[in-house]
């Protein structure tokens, strides 16, 4: 072996009679560590520590305070004051909530005398759901989870969360971490018809993904080298992964190590036809599936006649992009392959599955024709089909016996057989089929048994190093991941092994040993204190902790806090992951490995491709500039003012008050009261709003800036139970200012009667936002109607005409249905805020040409039922809305019949923001518009300006170091 020599210190010295005792048990061939590296800290077997005697016996409220103390009094320092009960609860709600304090919570808790009121507080928090989630955040951290693939592709994984909500559950349950640990290792040999277990180990299957890698052996290679290093990290805290190709150059970890680790976890294959259900449920669903496919069986005989020739072209297909080596494995019968072999011919096979995503471009003509008969006519028989069991994304292993494991370069050839660490333990292991699951090799439940078990010094040092770390800032080994030479040594050695074996004491329990770390003198100091001289000598860095630290909220809290300050927190718990434009917790929100949540991932958020025990905390200039000038933190500032304004009686100086309990958790100062009405009187000495420009020129348009009806993202006017509006020629005219777009494909509607589903007929009229495939701000007509073949058709029409934010415009969208060619549809744009500007006109063919009539309501500023996804952003100046089509010049002009008016809503009064004014009386439900403008300066000014004031001054609060770091 060659690795470094270190020169042998007391500790190796004391180690040496160890060694001895060790080296009489060790195999002939186990390898050669020097008495230095047997004698390391980390691998030294657990002991259970006397509690120190300290000087200050009133300051230990729990043993922790004890070792603590002991080190600070050993250096003459002492410790900080205990933090008010405001930062407290704080302090502790973050921890273990990663929410803040209600300011109910808060009054409550600095109210209660009692001498209990601390540990209540604790219990409260640990039993409340919020707990797991805040709890899984942190874990999922460790095992790299991301709802998607990574490389090029970033495919999503449409069954990953269900890993992320088992996760918040085992939590939430207090599951013992031994059995957490054996569940995700080898669910599957523990307890196979447990369906928790079962999808505890996604955690096996979280490794980035290449679907396309053609170089499937060396593709399945880095997945194994991946699952055994992180494994490593998480569980163990060594960086086992650094001994792939040689020796660790500085921890003892031979080469050897690592690939005896690999075959314990080098059994593995992914399954997708795994499920979370009892036998019970599998045997009803299994004879009910029989049943319905009796019944259905001449059907599905003549589908599969039609599709089998074109499934085996596409297979071919991918099957010729493989080497030969792979295509032998790939012709092979599955019963005849070894467990290697079926481990690169699943990976090969999932290629050829994901062609079939092609098989349906290839179906034209009487074929297409054929098998849409064939779906209508099994879709007869959907009520037969058993209820579908739910789909996990979970492994198994590839057969009984464990693939052969050898060494790269190794002329020998060894079949390296599974084994701990050497250092800890070098002798053979003796694996055990699993009682539960005689069809597994029971490597994976024996490794998993090993590292949770008394022989293992490493399991229980880095699960409390890792509470520690979330309770204090930073662990007693300040390198979380890494218990080895390059890690950091532990400031409080004797402390973590007292609470090592407190934890195995209190059955592996995780709330036990946060109430017990919490309870302490020492979590509860303040932690904003000037350093004594003997402290800013001998511990600049409070690694012994003379006072808490302050922690900034990561960019999950911080995004959370704002919800909650805002009143828009959704705390419905699991399912499918949410975009970020969500009101969801942002656990829930999907986590792509290659575009990630922006604000996670500038407030230093993980990669997801790599084992994260302790997020960095920077300060950069797109932290700022997103806080500041950022949609979601202005949105969010906006929303709180809004609530503060339905919350309070109008009293400037209790909005305040209560604006700095919702975003601080506290009172204001009296300083702080008169500052903010100060900033908010500022507000009436400004300007008023510039105009939006000089319209006279055009008789049409002079008054066209009179008014607006101001939109928010749900906010609606509808027309129900209105008269028949069946019609398929028909003109929109419509002024509008668009404020911004949404982050995702959504539309942000102008005028629809359309649900939004595309297999009912309807319409919708709008500009598309940031993700749409027919690119931003596109203006588009979206139909759901009939084609020329009488075939129900969902179809978007893109005008390419793209409207500027925040900027008046004038659009008139002229349709004739049965008009398939260049002249059916016709857009016409036109920037009112120029009053140079000429009309932008294009005509675009479309394939519907009838059958969008439809009974849902006709709707302005939304579509459907409303809701925030599809909703208008910014002023809508007027809509009208004509049954006949309309040239452009007949609309501006105002030639355009009036008795083919369907409606008209010019929004020039808030007393009749609803009225239709052209006669037809067909008015407007209100379902949700608060906000509405005229152009009248001295009312105008002064209501604007108050709720702007209000908005910017929550702005600011959201922007504090106060709201963005805890002490």
């Amino acid at each position: 072996m060659h690795r470094q020599q270190w020169t042998v210190s007391p500790v190796g010295i004391l180690a040496i009679a160890l060694t001895l005792a060790w080296g009489a048990t060790a195999s002939a061939d186990a390898p050669s560590f020097t008495a230095e590296e047997r004698g390391f800290w980390s691998y030294q077997p657990i002991k259970r520590p006397a509690t120190p005697n300290v000087n200050d016996k009133s300051w230990v409220q729990t043993p922790v305070d004890a070792f603590v103390l002991a080190r600070l009094e050993s250096k003459g320092l002492a410790p900080a004051p205990r933090a008010d009960r405001v930062k407290l609860i704080r302090r502790a709600t973050f921890d273990l909530h990663g929410l803040p304090p209600t300011p109910a919570e808060v009054e409550a808790f600095v109210n209660d005398k009692s001498d209990n009121a601390f540990e209540r507080l604790i219990d409260r928090l640990l039993a409340s759901p919020r707990y797991g989630e805040r709890m899984a955040r942190l874990w999922l951290d460790l095992v790299r989870y991301a709802d998607s693939d990574g490389f090029k592709a970033d495919h999503y994984r449409p069954l990953a969360w269900r890993y992320r909500d088992y996760v918040v559950r085992a939590f939430n349950s207090d599951k013992p971490y031994d059995r957490f640990v054996l569940e995700q290792l080898a669910g599957d040999e523990l307890a196979p018809n447990d369906p928790d277990a079962m999808i505890a180990t996604g955690y096996l299957r979280l490794w980035p993904y290449e679907f396309n890698q053609r170089n499937v052996k060396k593709q399945w290679d880095e997945i194994i080298t991946d699952v055994t290093k992180v494994t490593g990290e998480v569980f163990i805290g060594m960086s086992v992964g650094c001994a792939q190709c040689h020796d660790h150059k500085f921890d003892p970890i031979t080469q050897e190590d690592h690939y005896r680790l690999r075959a314990f976890l080098g059994t593995i294959l992914p399954d997708d036809s795994l499920t979370a259900a009892t036998p019970t449920q599998r045997e009803s669903y299994e004879s009910q599936t029989e049943e319905y496919n009796r019944a259905t069986a001449e059907l599905r005989q003549r589908m599969r006649k039609i599709m089998s020739p074109h499934r085996q072209a596409v297979e071919r297909s991918a099957y010729s992009k493989f080497t030969d080596d792979i295509k032998t494995v790939l012709d092979g019968k599955w019963d005849d392959l070894t467990p290697y072999e079926r481990q690169i011919a699943d990976l090969a096979r999932r290629q050829m599955i994901y062609e079939h995503s092609k098989i349906e471009g290839r179906i034209k003509g009487k074929e297409k024709e054929q098998v849409d008969q064939l779906r209508k006519a099994l879709a007869e028989y959907d009520t037969m089909k058993p209820e579908q069991l739910t789909p996990i994304m979970a492994i198994r292993d590839a057969g009984e016996r464990g693939p052969v494991v050898t060494i790269p370069g190794d002329r020998k050839q060894r079949n390296i057989e599974p084994g701990y660490l050497s250092v800890i333990d070098p002798n053979p292991v003796t694996i055990r089929k699993p009682e539960n699951n005689p069809n597994s090799s029971g490597r994976r439940l024996t490794l998993a048994r090993w590292i949770t078990s008394a022989e293992n010094p490493l399991a229980s040092r880095v699960a409390v190093n890792r509470i520690w770390q979330q309770h204090f800032g930073r662990g007693i080994v300040g390198t979380p991941n890494d218990f080895g030479t390059l890690g950091e040594r532990p400031t409080h050695p004797q402390l973590l092994d007292w609470l090592a074996t407190e934890f195995i004491r209190q059955e592996w329990s995780f709330k036990r040993m946060h109430k017990l770390m919490m309870m302490s003198s020492a979590y509860q100091q303040e932690s904003v204190v000037a350093a004594s001289d003997a402290a800013a000598q001998a511990d600049p860095q409070n690694k012994l902790l003379w006072r808490q630290r302050v922690r900034r909220l990561d960019g999950e809290q911080l995004r959370d806090a704002m919800l909650v300050s805002a009143g828009r927190l959704d705390v419905r718990m699991g399912g499918q992951g949410v975009d970020e434009t969500s009101t969801r917790r942002s656990i829930y929100v999907k986590q792509m490995r290659n575009n990630r949540p922006r604000m996670i991932e500038t407030f230093d958020g993980p990669d997801m491709h790599n084992s994260c025990a302790q997020r960095n905390t920077t300060t950069t200039a797109p932290q700022a500039l997103m806080l500041i000038n950022g949609k979601w933190s202005m949105d969010m500032a906006k929303a709180m003012a809004a609530r503060l304004r339905k919350q309070t009686d109008g009293s400037a100086s209790k909005t305040i008050e209560r604006a700095y309990r919702w975003a601080l958790g506290r009172r204001p100062t009296e300083a702080e009261v008169n500052d903010a009405l100060a900033f908010v009187k500022a507000y009436k000495t400004l300007p008023a709003p510039t105009p939006k420009g000089d319209l006279s020129a055009d008789p049409v348009l002079r008054k066209v800036a009179a008014a607006d009806m101001d939109l928010r993202q749900g906010d609606r006017l509808s027309l129900k139970d209105g008269p028949d509006l069946k019609f398929e020629s028909f003109t929109i005219e419509t002024r509008f200012v668009l404020r911004s777009l949404a982050a995702d494909a959504s539309v942000r509607v102008l005028v629809a009667q359309w649900d939004g589903s595309t297999s009912r007929p309807g319409w919708s009229f709008g500009v598309t936002s940031t993700r749409s495939k027919y690119q931003p701000r596109n203006l588009i007509f979206q139909f759901v109607g009939k084609d020329k073949a009488g075939k129900t058709t969902y179809e978007v029409v893109a005008s390419n005409l793209r409207p500027q934010l925040n900027r008046l415009y004038q659009a008139v969208a002229t349709v004739n249905l049965k008009d398939s060619g260049k002249t059916g549809i016709t857009f016409v744009l036109r920037d009112l805020s120029d009053p140079t500007s000429k009309p932008q006109a294009v005509q675009v063919e479309h394939r519907v040409v009838s059958g969008i009539d439809t009974s849902a309501d006709l709707t302005i500023g939304n579509r459907g039922a409303g809701g925030k996804q599809h909703g208008w952003d910014g002023l809508i100046d007027s809509v009208r809305l004509y049954n006949a089509a309309h040239p452009y010049e007949a609309v501006q002009s105002g030639q355009a019949a009036r008795d083919t008016l369907v409606g008209e809503w010019l929004f020039d009064d808030a007393k009749r923001l609803t009225a239709d004014t052209c006669g037809r009386e067909r008015h407007l439900s209100n379902d949700g518009v608060t906000a509405w403008s005229a152009d009248q300066p001295t009312r105008q000014h002064a209501g604007e300006v108050s709720e702007k004031a209000l908005a910017d001054f929550c702005h600011v609060l959201l922007n504090s170091n106060e709201f963005l770091y805890v002490d």
